[in-house]
């Protein structure tokens, strides 16, 4: 199994910071171009990093030329075969700077750079066993239950739908009728589960969901109410909650890992360029 670098006992960015700002962020707004340098009072997420991806020069990228020269050859601005003279044009009138569309990509160019931990902070095993056993309750697999159920329908049989239920009740547990001869036909049909309290809620109400979950196993019980109706039910398995083996989710937490650093990352570049 392939490991990544143990990570340092201290995740900073210093080094990487260091680096983006020597390699991307121009001495001066001089450097800059005009109507991008003219927003150097904005200090937002976005003007920073829009600044930053402009010194670095990405606005010379593949997908910026290219956006460029669909521009120009929209507006007629030069021969369109020859793709280098569109560009020139499409520069000369500051379209590189202004379209919103080449801004919005040069400021998620940046975002995901700045994200971006260094390969010294990939972790190990070690590592990500520590951060899964830290945030356990984000992988934990709720408490679950699969029932049976019995519907009677408001809609079909008005005010007397509850008294039908409880009169159904005594039956099925007096086992003098089977559940599949009583009440009404139900679209989802008459087995629920294995699922948690927020699936059961989605599908039949969070008040539902919740007297389910508090009923007896293996015993017929209600009536209860639910968005479509009253219901009798009958808890058939239950199954705990639990925390599953590292091994089922490493990819789900090297994921998260990985995420929550990059999030740190791009805030400290951003505390950095703020401090320019």
């Amino acid at each position: 199994m392939r490991t990544w670098l143990a990570a340092p006992a201290r995740f900073t960015a210093a080094g990487a910071l260091l680096f983006i700002a020597a390699r991307w962020w121009a001495p001066g707004p001089a450097s800059l171009p005009v109507e991008v340098a003219s927003t150097a009072g904005d200090r937002s997420d976005d003007a920073l990093l829009l600044r930053a991806a402009y010194a670095a020069g990405l606005s010379h990228s593949r997908t910026v030329r290219g956006r460029l020269v669909n521009l120009a050859q929209s507006l007629g601005l030069a021969d369109e075969s020859d793709t280098n003279d569109l560009e020139r044009e499409a520069r000369a009138i500051a379209l590189d700077q202004s379209d919103p569309v080449v801004r919005r990509h040069l400021v998620d160019l940046m975002t995901l750079a700045a994200s971006a931990p260094p390969l010294s902070e990939r972790p190990d095993e070690a590592a990500l066993r520590a951060y899964y056993a830290a945030h356990a309750d984000a992988y934990a697999i709720p408490e679950r239950v699969q029932l049976t159920h019995v519907y009677f329908s408001r809609a079909r049989r008005g005010a007397s739908a509850t008294a039908d239920a409880a009169a159904a009740l005594v039956e099925l547990r007096g086992g003098s009728a089977a559940a599949g001869g009583l009440g009404d036909g139900f679209s989802r049909g008459s087995v629920v589960g294995p699922a948690t309290r927020d699936e059961i809620s989605r599908e039949l109400g969070a008040t539902f969901a919740d007297a389910v979950f508090a009923l007896p196993d293996g015993v017929w019980s209600g009536p209860l109410d639910s968005t479509y109706g009253i219901h009798l039910v009958h808890i058939d398995a239950r199954r705990p909650a639990s925390l599953p083996a590292f091994e089922s989710v490493r990819g789900r937490v090297l994921h998260s890992y990985l995420r929550e650093r990059g999030a740190q990352h791009l805030q400290d570049t951003l505390a950095l360029l703020r401090q320019r």
